[in-house]
């Protein structure tokens, strides 16, 4: 089966790292876009209350759950092309 979603790109040198949160919004979250599911980790880019976010899962042993502080779209989604383009991890 070929993935049709993108996959994050290794970390270049230099990378800025993302500050990772426990989930913050109990709210409904609507994913605007995701990465592949084949990989362990996985990155999604949620926006809910007004809000965007990124939220990254991991279930290398056990589910974990982190994202990002929230942000105004825009940033968010900068944020989202620099994660996928190995700029920031």
């Amino acid at each position: 089966m070929d993935c049709v979603s993108p996959h994050v790109a290794t970390p270049k040198q230099g990378a800025y790292r993302l500050d990772w949160l426990p989930p913050w919004s109990s709210e409904r979250v609507r994913v605007i876009a995701w990465t592949c599911y084949c990989r362990d980790t996985i990155y999604e880019l949620c926006y809910a209350s007004s809000r965007a976010f990124i939220r990254r899962t991991t279930t290398q042993t056990r589910t974990e759950v982190h994202e990002t502080y929230p942000l105004a779209l825009h940033e968010a989604g900068a944020i989202w092309v620099s994660l996928i383009t190995g700029q920031m991890l």
